[in-house]
């Protein structure tokens, strides 16, 4: 199980102040439920094919560094 939280809402300069809540509040239930399913490999080819698609990351390998970091494992 995870623990995920996302930026939901932020005030206007010159405060810029954001406000977070959980995850499950803001995505839609169905596609939750479609996640559940996915396994974690699979989640990371998912998530690689759009960084790559988005030009987040120039090459396959460079996800690594992204996959690595502790706030994911």
């Amino acid at each position: 199980m995870a623990f995920a939280i996302a930026i939901v809402d932020r005030e206007k300069p010159p405060r810029l102040t954001h406000i977070y809540d959980i995850m499950e509040r803001w995505m839609p239930k169905r596609l939750l439920d479609k996640a559940r399913h996915i396994d974690k490999d699979t989640a990371k080819r998912i998530i690689t094919a759009k960084m790559l698609e988005n030009s987040v990351i120039g090459k396959a390998e460079d996800a690594r560094s992204f996959f690595s970091s502790k706030i994911l494992t």
